[in-house]
């Protein structure tokens, strides 16, 4: 759709497809430092592959619509991320700081972009009756979180279990991580849910604030 935009929606488009690149680039970099004999890296790639080839495969839209909702979804675990704790313990209190920086760094600018694909979808669907955009984006999140949650609830356990943790004890740390401590999903269901609101937009819930807290803390101050 980028040749249906123009503006500074354009611009907007084109620095979300930068970012979008740098990230692949620098999970890609961080996906080769994992140990792949012990972890099923090789496995979980395919699988995100074979899910993002499906969605090629319905043409444009179902792209963008996958898109928008995952977008929420991303943009939503950052802002809950960074104050998450376990017991009153960050969760990012024994993470290598070169990692915890990259998480900091990608939180940033899921928020800093976080509507760009939403706008792009009322623009290329401002001749539709509302009715029927509302319920496109209504089913598609519906259908993005049964597939998303379990994924991302897969994928853990997955690891876990490279870790010496049985299938069982795998999910059922996934879930209470997920759902009790620091309940990354189970705090973030009011801004998920706010997706439904007719007339919705990513920055009814406005946490700027935040992201120029995350840029203050990541600008490297020059050496006196």
């Amino acid at each position: 759709y980028r040749g249906e935009v123009s503006g500074k929606l354009a611009d907007d488009v084109q620095d979300f497809i930068t970012q979008e690149a740098i990230h692949s680039r620098e999970h890609h970099l961080l996906n080769n430092k994992i140990d792949r004999e012990k972890y099923p890296v090789a496995d979980i790639e395919a699988e995100v592959l074979e899910r993002v080839n499906f969605g090629r495969a319905g043409g444009p839209m179902r792209m963008l619509m996958a898109t928008i909702c995952l977008e929420h979804f991303t943009s939503m675990m950052a802002d809950l991320m960074f104050d998450a704790d376990i017991d009153g313990v960050p969760i990012f209190s024994q993470t290598d700081p070169a990692l915890e920086r990259l998480w900091r760094w990608h939180a940033m600018e899921e928020t800093e972009h976080k509507a760009v694909a939403y706008d792009v979808f009322l623009e290329v669907t401002k001749g539709w009756p509302s009715l029927k955009r509302y319920f496109r984006r209504s089913l598609s999140m519906l259908l993005i979180t049964k597939h998303f949650t379990a994924n991302i609830a897969n994928f853990s356990a997955m690891l876990l279990e490279a870790d010496g943790y049985t299938r069982e004890e795998a999910d059922r740390a996934v879930k209470e991580f997920l759902w009790k401590k620091p309940a990354l999903f189970g705090r973030g269901w009011k801004v998920w849910l706010s997706w439904f609101k007719p007339g919705f937009h990513p920055w009814d819930h406005d946490n700027r604030h935040a992201m120029d807290d995350w840029k203050e803390a990541l600008t490297p101050v020059p050496a006196e």
